[in-house]
């Protein structure tokens, strides 16, 4: 009686130890899994800042000019003309 309740213990260890086995397999494919979408998010991230760079790096932000629309008929705001000519002074060179 005693033997047969030491061999069901030790078949259910067993089974315990293999149940072990195979969630720790899983549980390391899941940190590597986890690892490869970490970097994934990070190399977004560097590219997602490179675009935003990218988009922005040829805008100027001036302040103290007023915004305005221009003209309908004309194909530039009469503010870019204004601020074109106000740069042009500064590099010295002939405004248009």
């Amino acid at each position: 009686m005693l033997k047969e309740g030491a061999g069901k213990r030790d078949e259910k260890i067993n089974e315990l130890e293999t149940s072990i086995i195979y969630t720790e397999e899983d549980v390391a494919e899941l940190q590597k899994d986890l690892h490869d979408y970490k970097a994934q998010l990070d190399k977004y991230k560097k590219d997602l800042l490179y675009l935003e760079a990218y988009s922005r790096r040829e805008n100027v932000k001036i302040f103290g000019v007023p915004e305005s629309t221009g003209s309908e008929n004309a194909s530039e705001p009469e503010d870019t003309k204004t601020i074109g000519c106000i740069l042009a002074r500064f590099i010295q060179i002939n405004c248009l």
